[in-house]
């Protein structure tokens, strides 16, 4: 019993020695850092952390790389609650704000390749298929709008997954394109 007592006594002063290092060293907020990107799988959770990565953290900011537009857009949503759930978990106020960008994922070192899904796969898109987007847009007046929609729809249509795509509950190209001429007045 003695020993044990000795032993938990000699690793609260490891500890301390420690923590005393990394604080003068400056090193308590890398490690800080570090386990924040750590974090950020397990708040997120599984259906997220596959198509996100934290990338880095810096001056209060968490950089999270998202796989595509509709993702990034999606988590805008719960930004705070991302934020109060890191902050809740590292004991202080460390993140003050997320910031998503998408991009392409780095391969994650734990783990096989074949249990995490990837990303989406991008096709590239026919000379039909981008024409028949174009003409769905063309009606618009408004240049920027049509732009932005444009751009929308192609991203859209680049990441659908194939085997979807019969399937899909979007609104057919007929459909879209129907929509697009009844909003000739924008």
């Amino acid at each position: 019993m003695r020993k044990s007592v000795r032993r938990d006594s000699d690793f609260s002063q490891l500890r301390e020695i420690l923590q005393s290092c990394l604080k003068n060293l400056g090193l308590t907020q890398k490690l800080k850092e570090s386990e924040l990107l750590a974090l950020w799988e397990d708040i997120a959770g599984p259906q997220v952390a596959q198509f996100t990565q934290a990338e880095h953290f810096k001056g209060g900011v968490l950089f999270v790389t998202v796989v595509n537009h509709v993702w990034l857009q999606h988590l805008g949503f719960f930004k705070e609650t991302f934020i109060e759930k890191l902050n809740a978990r590292l004991g202080e106020p460390l993140v003050e704000q997320i910031f998503f960008r998408c991009g392409p994922l780095q391969k994650r070192s734990q783990g096989s390749e074949e249990s995490e899904p990837g990303p989406p796969t991008r096709k590239e898109l026919s000379a039909t298929e981008t024409q028949e987007i174009a003409e769905m847009v063309r009606p618009l007046r408004d240049e920027e709008l049509k732009t932005a929609l444009q751009s929308f729809l192609i991203a859209v249509r680049s990441h659908e997954n194939p085997e979807r795509k019969e399937s899909r509950r979007t609104p057919s190209l007929s459909a879209e394109k129907k929509w697009a001429a009844g909003r000739r007045s924008v």
